[in-house]
């Protein structure tokens, strides 16, 4: 009899608790975003795509990111060591947006190298 008791009781418990969680997953909706322009300034923001241009100067690097949404968007990397990236890389950004010059540009915390687009030669 307790068995068939606590196997109600959880089997109701699940049910509701699903429920619950189907009610406020429709209310807490992430909102969409178009285009990196209408990101909010100093939040933080993850990018993937292929670099396409890659320029050093100094200390710093620049890097133009075709990203999966086919979105190009400026990247610059201030990195504390040697990066080893090089165009063509697939890579996944992390960092915060800032505008420069009215444009949203991606200050990089964080670079992973995921792959290499395969080239015409292979």
């Amino acid at each position: 009899m307790q068995e068939k008791m606590l196997f109600r009781i959880s089997l109701l418990v699940t049910v509701v608790g699903l429920l619950l969680l189907f009610v406020f997953s429709e209310e807490t909706s992430t909102p969409t975003l178009d285009s990196i322009e209408q990101m909010p300034q100093s939040k933080p923001i993850r990018m993937e795509g292929v670099v396409t241009k890659l320029v050093k100067k100094d200390t710093v690097y620049f890097a133009t990111l075709d990203s999966i949404r086919h979105e190009t968007t400026e990247i610059i990397i201030f990195p504390e060591e040697e990066i080893f990236l090089k165009e063509g890389n697939i890579v996944v950004v992390q960092g915060t947006t800032q505008k420069y010059k009215g444009e949203n540009e991606i200050i990089a915390s964080k670079i992973e190298v995921k792959g290499e687009l395969p080239t015409s030669d292979q």
